[in-house]
């Protein structure tokens, strides 16, 4: 059973030539098997295109976003200048581009590994993954993988943040605050005017 996962991981991480072509993904790497709970979708060159378990909040997560930016820049920025609407229409489109990044990338998925990697003292064994992990891999019980740097799960974007995705997550929750203090000011100054 071991080496099968350990087969399949090494598959699904690094070897591009064991991967089968799909119709869908036409030029794209499809891989056959998907690893713990996380989605496959394809692997451009070397990024893996993953989505997470909680897939559903991440389109909630979408939803919620695109509702309230329809909602202000039908209502609030209706009747403004045109700068502040190009730049509330930038904003909410640099928060979704962060929010999809965030929501396909890779958080940073450990190899499966029989062996102790990295220095041997600092390297521990993962019982439900059946393998060695680097010091500060940690086993998400929701995504059920190991992941390097793991920081903590977010359900919001779908799956863990952790070595390879935390830089999207802190450019997503920036953006989504100024975009929200954007918002909050537009409506004072729209309230106060009609005042």
């Amino acid at each position: 059973a071991n080496d099968q996962k350990m087969e399949e991981s090494q598959t699904f991480l690094a070897n591009p030539n064991e991967a089968k072509r799909c119709f869908p993904c036409k030029g794209f790497q499809c891989l056959p098997k998907s690893r713990g709970k996380m989605i496959h979708i394809a692997k451009i060159g070397k990024t893996n295109i993953l989505l997470g378990p909680h897939w559903f909040m991440l389109l909630c997560t979408y939803a919620i976003v695109i509702g309230l930016s329809v909602v202000i820049y039908g209502v609030v920025l209706n009747d403004r200048a045109l700068a502040e609407r190009i730049t509330g229409l930038v904003l909410t489109i640099l928060v979704l581009l962060c929010l999809t990044v965030l929501g396909f990338a890779d958080p940073g998925i450990s190899p499966i590994s029989s062996e102790p990697v990295g220095d041997r003292d600092l390297s521990t064994f993962c019982d439900f993954c059946d393998s060695y992990r680097r010091q500060g891999t940690i086993h998400c019980n929701d995504c059920n993988v190991c992941i390097e740097d793991y920081d903590h799960h977010c359900p919001w974007s779908s799956k863990c943040i952790g070595k390879k995705n935390v830089m999207w997550f802190h450019a997503f929750l920036g953006l989504l605050f100024v975009l929200m203090v954007f918002d909050a000011v537009e409506t004072i100054l729209v309230l106060s005017t009609e005042a």
